[in-house]
């Protein structure tokens, strides 16, 4: 099968990669020639230097050909980019099975919301637990598919398991967009914390109610509290705010040092903007959040951030 990939980041390429891997011909849509020329010269990426992609993947910045290439197209761009490319590039979209793999919120809403004008309800949206360094080396990796349309999400799970990539399906788009999106946030605190205790009490205690905070909101805000629990929420969650892979993590962990540049996007510092600007109350709705926001925006002391959270109201564990 023939599939369109927009964007060619860490991401799309590792999903690239496990495509052609199993014998799909991808074509990826980019205006980096450089990198083009390059993968489809020697069939390694700048990104991946020690990784030979198939020959069946190839790159280029052929418009027309990325909508005549097929009729999937896997929309592979940071979230806060994707509406603003997608008026640029018109039809890019148009009449096709669609896959988002961007993480993030626009304002107040998750991107199949703030792509509506390109998707129908049949649109589809992978998350879950997943460092494009080990899908590209072919590491065991599991992720959910969610879709309004059962159908369309049976498709791309189909089209992507593999003996070391296996996908599970959901009906609750809402739920793992934002589970997506907020594990970002609680990374960057996850990090920041990690450096300035190292406390395996600290973190223990931070994950869980992070979780409990990210269920709660996910229920408030038009999802189920299943979807936290599963591969979308606590996996991803725990796994980005525990490895020094997540780039949320290392910029989190990093924050404050002079001179310090994160390679790639890390999502949750425009998630966490948007959350501020959308939610008035969030530091009832998100304290933990708020915390963050207050550390990293407002510029308060790591102390006055821990003494914050540790002296709220007592009050029962599951309130």
């Amino acid at each position: 099968m023939n599939i369109t990939f927009i964007g060619a980041g860490r991401w799309g390429l590792a999903l690239a990669h496990t495509l052609g891997c199993s014998g799909h011909s991808v074509y990826l849509l980019s205006i980096d020639k450089t990198e083009a020329e390059q993968l489809n010269s020697t069939h390694i990426h700048p990104f991946f230097p020690e990784v030979r992609f198939p020959d069946c993947v190839t790159m280029g910045e052929d418009e027309q050909k990325a909508k005549s290439f097929s009729e999937v197209a896997v929309l592979s761009l940071p979230a806060q980019v994707c509406r603003a490319y997608l008026h640029e590039h018109p039809g890019l979209l148009d009449g096709r099975k669609v896959l988002l793999t961007g993480k993030g919120m626009v304002g107040d809403k998750v991107l199949t919301e703030e792509l509506s004008e390109f998707l129908d309800d049949g649109a589809c949206v992978l998350s879950g637990p997943s460092f494009a360094n080990e899908v590209i080396e072919g590491k065991p990796t599991c992720v959910a598919i969610a879709s309004r349309n059962h159908e369309n999400a049976v498709f791309f799970q189909s089209l992507f398991s593999k003996p070391s990539f296996r996908a599970y399906v959901s009906d609750d788009v809402k739920g793992l967009e934002l589970c997506g999106a907020l594990k970002n946030v609680y990374a960057l605190g996850a990090g920041y914390m990690e450096r300035k205790l190292g406390s395996d009490d600290a973190r223990a205690a931070y994950l869980t109610r992070a979780l409990h905070e990210l269920a709660r909101f996910v229920e408030n805000h038009g999802g189920r509290k299943e979807t936290v629990y599963g591969l979308s929420g606590v996996g991803d969650l725990f796994m980005t705010c525990t490895s020094t892979l997540s780039r949320n993590f290392q910029y989190g962990y990093h924050f404050g040092e002079e001179g310090y540049r994160t390679k790639g996007v890390a999502e949750g510092i425009y998630t966490l903007q948007n959350l501020i600007k959308a939610i008035p109350n969030i530091a009832d709705e998100l304290p933990i959040v708020a915390t963050i926001d207050a550390v990293m925006r407002k510029g308060i002391s790591f102390e006055e951030a821990l003494s914050a959270l540790m002296g709220r109201t007592l009050k029962d564990e599951n309130e």
